[in-house]
Parts: structure tokens; sequence; C-alpha cells
């Protein structure tokens, strides 16, 4: 049996990436990593969701999709009342104020990206880089060494999927850290699978490819830390 490290790795976007049409009102890409404590998740987080699902819902199945919060979509339909509106708006801050996690984002504003680089590389593939190079130094510095950890990102379609695998896999092999921590393991799973490349590259110090080089571009990876008092304290890293 793998032997598994003590933290988990979600991965989500907010924005667009593309580059072709820029939304002036939001014209920043982010992916944002949450790392979670596998205790405190399961004994806090994941409890604490399950209960605001049911108080607003009854069940646990609805999806807390921020476009469809924002525009009063089904199931959210109810928050088009003021009322009802600012106790969920109220208790859903809460809920992530509460949880105890760090937090790793990538910040590409994208006409600045643009300019300066024009549309060839990707925007969710540089972000990656950046997060995946920041999430290893965070699982580093918490001690990782010789478990595996996972990282589970949003299954966005086939094709993007299999992008991304090949993005991860460069990712990892074209690193500048490569001794940083050589015993250590990640595997990224699909939609919370184990995915078929089960790596054993990516936390053995293969961190982020471009290590050197990569704060060059036109992003920002922030570093902040989470607590049940809903403070924290930011990093930045990378270039103007």
């Amino acid at each position: 049996m793998p032997s598994f490290d003590d933290y988990i790795v979600f991965v989500d976007e907010s924005g667009d990436h593309g580059l072709d049409s820029i939304d002036r009102n939001y014209p920043v890409f982010v992916l944002a990593f949450c790392i979670f404590q596998k205790e405190s998740y399961c004994s806090r987080a994941v409890p604490a969701v399950l209960r605001f699902k049911f108080k607003y819902f009854g069940h646990d199945q609805a999806i807390l999709h921020e476009r469809d919060i924002r525009r009063g979509y089904p199931p959210f339909a109810f928050t088009r009342d003021r009322n009802i509106r600012d106790e969920f708006f109220a208790d859903l801050n809460k809920l992530v104020a509460d949880a105890d996690f760090r937090l790793v984002a990538s910040v590409i504003r994208k006409e600045d990206y643009r300019t300066r680089y024009g549309v060839f590389e990707n925007p969710y593939h540089i972000a990656m880089g950046f997060g995946l190079e920041r999430v290893f130094l965070e699982l580093h510095g918490l001690g990782c060494r010789d478990g595996r950890t996972y990282v589970i990102c949003e299954r966005r379609g086939a094709p993007e999927d299999e992008q991304l695998k090949l993005e991860i896999r460069r990712v990892c092999d074209n690193n500048a850290t490569v001794e940083f921590c050589r015993s250590s393991r990640c595997s990224f799973p699909s939609n919370a699978t184990p995915a078929d490349f089960n790596s054993q590259t990516w936390l053995r110090g293969r961190s982020g490819a471009r290590s050197s080089n990569q704060h060059n571009r036109t992003g920002r990876t922030i570093s902040s830390r989470a607590n049940s008092g809903g403070t924290g304290t930011g990093e930045w890293r990378g270039g103007d």
C-alpha cells in the first residue's frame, strides 16, 4: 500500500483563460490551489459545507457555482429575496473564513500578457506552472517528503484534460529544482480519480517548469494562509 502525505490539493479557475476576447470587467485569469490538511478537511471543512447545504437546499447535491449564485439561477433562485440573500452570503462567507487551508493563486493580467507575449501559450498552462512550483514549496515546508500527495483538478472536457496532462508532464520534466526534494511523490487525479500517469516526478523536486525564468511573465503567484479567524498573510511571487 502506498504511503500518503497529510495534505490534499484542489485546483479550480476563476475567469476565462482565452486571450482573443478579454472581458474589461474581469481582465484577469486566476488559477487557485487550495491545500487542505486531511484531518481538518474531514473533521471541519466537509461537515461545515454539508450543514450549509442542508440548511439552504435540504440536500447535499447542490453545486456552489459562483455564476449561478450571482445570477440567482436554480437552485439559487431563493437568493432573489434580499433578506434570504443577505443571510445566505453571510453564511457562505463565514464558511470560507472558518475553513483551515493554505491558498496559492496564480494571477495573470491578460491584456498585459497578450501585449508582451502574444497568444501562443495557454494562460491556463502558464498559471499551472506558477502554481505547481509554489505548491511544491508550501508542501515541502509542511514536511511532505516520502508520501504521495494528490492534486485534484476540475474536469474541463476531454481535449482540455488531455492537454493539461501533457502540460503537467512538461512542467515536471523541465523544471530547475530537480534536486530540491528527491524522495517525495505527487499524483494528479482526473476528477478525483487517479490519472494514468500516477507520477513520481513532481514532488521529487519537479515542482514547476521555467523556475528560473517563469517569474518574468506578466502574472503573480499569491500564497496566503486562511485560518479559523478568517485572516491570513499574503506573499507575492512573480513579475510585475
